[in-house]
Order: C-alpha cells, then sequence, then structure tokens
C-alpha cells in the first residue's frame, strides 16, 4: 500500500502541473489527494467463512474537481479481518477470539488457515454534489476486488453506493462524512460491506 500512495501522490502533482500549464487552475478543474477510513458492518459468505462481522476500512483517491459539484476519482481500499480456526478440531473457522461470529462454519476447512483475510479494492469513483463544495452528495464507483491471505486468493468485482456531506474548510482542504453500501462476488464466495467513513481531501 505505501508505493500505492506513492504513485497517488504523484499522479496528483502531475495533474496539478498540468492545470497549471493549461490555465485552469481553481477555475473549472481542481486536482486532489484524498485519504479516508472508517468501519463497516460486513457479511461473508464462504466457504470456510460465513459470518456478520466489524472492519476497519481504509481507501486512497486521487483525482480532479469539476466546476465545484463533479469529483472523478481513482480509489484503491482495503478493509481486512483476522479470522481463527475453531478450537473444536472441526476445521471451522470464526472471526477473532468470535465473539462477533454469528455463524461461521466450513466445508473446506482443510485449504484454508488462521490469520488475517484481507480484501482490496481498485477502480473509478464519481460523486456529484448538486449544491458545490460544501454540500450533500452522492457517489458511485465499482472495479475489482481481490482477496488476500488466510481465506485464499481470488479475484472479483465490487459496486459501491455512498451518501454524505462534504465541506470545505478552507480553500485547499476539506473533509466529508459519508455512509455507504459496497458488495463484492467473487467465483465461490460473496462479501457485503455497510460501512461510515469520514474522508480529508487537499486540493492543489
Amino acid at each position: 500500500m505505501p508505493r500505492i500512495a506513492a504513485a497517488l501522490i504523484a499522479i496528483a502533482s502531475l495533474s496539478a502541473s498540468a492545470a497549471d500549464v493549461i490555465g485552469i487552475k481553481g477555475t473549472t478543474i481542481q486536482p486532489f489527494v484524498g485519504v479516508s477510513g472508517g468501519i463497516g458492518a460486513v457479511t461473508s459468505r464462504h466457504p470456510a467463512f460465513n459470518s456478520l462481522f466489524a472492519a476497519p476500512g481504509f481507501a486512497l483517491t486521487v483525482g480532479f474537481q469539476f466546476r465545484k459539484m463533479w469529483l472523478f476519482s481513482a480509489e484503491v481500499g482495503s478493509i481486512s479481518k483476522y479470522v481463527a480456526r475453531n478450537p473444536d478440531g472441526t476445521g471451522n473457522f470464526q472471526a477473532a477470539a468470535g465473539a462477533d461470529c454469528t455463524s461461521c462454519n466450513s466445508e473446506a476447512g482443510g485449504l484454508f488457515y488462521s490469520g488475517t483475510a484481507v480484501f482490496p479494492s481498485a477502480g473509478p469513483r464519481v460523486d456529484f454534489s448538486p449544491f458545490g463544495e460544501t454540500s450533500p452528495f452522492v457517489s458511485v464507483s465499482g472495479g475489482f476486488v481481490f482477496t488476500q491471505g488466510a481465506l485464499g486468493y481470488m479475484t472479483g468485482g465490487f459496486v459501491t453506493g455512498r451518501i454524505g456531506f462534504r465541506y470545505r474548510i478552507v480553500p485547499r482542504l476539506e473533509a466529508s462524512a459519508e455512509g455507504g453500501y459496497q458488495a463484492e462476488w467473487f467465483p465461490i464466495s460473496t462479501l457485503r460491506n455497510a460501512f461510515a467513513n469520514l474522508m480529508i481531501r487537499a486540493y492543489f
């Protein structure tokens, strides 16, 4: 993830330079980078891990604002959860300590191991703020999602919808709060994440 963050910052710097060259910075197009984090209520349907659990998430974005109402960006994010075999010797899985696992079971426990399951995602994001830079907004995104770690390695797709409120603190800094729902699907599993995030964007 540090390499991805560095790449996003480099892209944002190039975008800012381009905006200066063509003379549109601060008028209709304004590049930005952003970071967000929050918590989600996640439902997993997986041969080794059927569960409802809480998990932290974060994301990095880079893009540009157009006419103060539209934000177009590329976003990479991730949620993660530690999972462990039940101590009953059955090969079943549970969330960490089992405290927030409502229905963990396994049909193929021998293929998986205790550890952190990570679900990174990457794709385009579009936000619309009907009243400008300090305004409610709606957002949609989609793209590719992956599983890494304890539950194996797979590639799938996702779609996300969000609503929230963005507030321009100063001309180059903005904070926003958002809630959303992300659906992820893989060849043998699905993931559903209802989440709440806080985001900070820096403009150039």
